[in-house]
């Protein structure tokens, strides 16, 4: 009667530490591994996106030193079927481990953990494209012609940019300020309010979520907005207007 009392224990025991394992898709983490800005349904824009895959090992140390993700895709028969395996480096002493992942395409996704081949969790994810039509009657074309141009200064009475596209360098305080010109040749940008989203190239050569600014705007042919990057490195600068539509890209390299 002991040994069945202690057997039942174990069990419920082991049932909680698996139940407590998560995954979860957010924006960016702590330095505890706890997820900032998580989220289940996420837009990505013409160029695909990266979003922090987070597993948290339920308190307990990972104990080893690899963890499989498997990321399945939703196909057209309601089917899950292998889109991609990744095999990232972990902390054997940490209670968590991240992979910084990039989807390149919308869909249906589930996402498995495997420690030494057993699975431990499985969480789903819907990847959404952000909109290449807004009910504002500007769709993707209207920017046709729009440009954004990085540089070290604007002359905000003729829109002139000074340096530009670079080089940048960062000040004796470790900060680079890049002003950036968002035109659309003759056109008004028509919106009020414009959505950057910047990525920094890490050590894979993938471009990773670095930060989101929503600006208020005039609605002219030509704004501008400044930015301080205080890390070395290239980055890619997207610009979208209020309904997500995409305008244009810049790209920038800070020494």
């Amino acid at each position: 009667m002991k040994q069945i009392f202690i057997f039942a224990v174990v069990l419920l025991l082991f049932q909680s530490m698996t139940f407590s394992q998560r995954i979860y898709f957010c924006s960016n983490y702590s330095d505890y591994g706890e997820p900032i800005g998580a989220g289940t349904v996420w837009n990505i824009g013409p160029e695909g996106g990266n979003i922090y895959i987070l597993y948290q090992n339920g308190g307990l140390s990972l104990n080893v030193n690899s963890l499989t993700f498997y990321i399945d895709k939703l196909n057209a028969s309601s089917i899950y079927t292998a889109f991609d395996t990744k095999y990232p480096t972990v902390n054997s002493y940490s209670s968590w481990a991240v992979l910084n992942y990039f989807f390149n395409t919308p869909g249906d996704y589930k996402i498995t953990v495997l420690k030494n081949s057993i699975e431990v969790a499985r969480e789903y994810v819907s990847i959404k494209a952000k909109n290449t039509a807004s009910s504002g009657n500007k769709n993707v074309s209207y920017y046709n012609n729009s440009s954004v141009t990085p540089g070290t200064n604007i002359d905000l009475n003729t829109g002139f940019v000074y340096s530009a596209n670079g080089p940048f360098y960062r000040n004796s305080n470790y900060e680079s300020r890049v002003y950036f010109k968002v035109s659309n040749a003759t056109q008004s940008l028509g919106t009020e309010k414009l959505i950057v989203d910047i990525f920094k190239l890490n050590a894979s050569g993938n471009y990773e979520v670095y930060e989101t600014l929503n600006l208020a705007i005039s609605n002219l042919s030509w704004v501008y907005f400044s930015y301080v990057f205080k890390l070395t490195g290239s980055y890619k600068v997207c610009v979208y207007n209020k309904e997500s539509t995409w305008i244009n890209n810049a790209f920038v390299t800070i020494y």
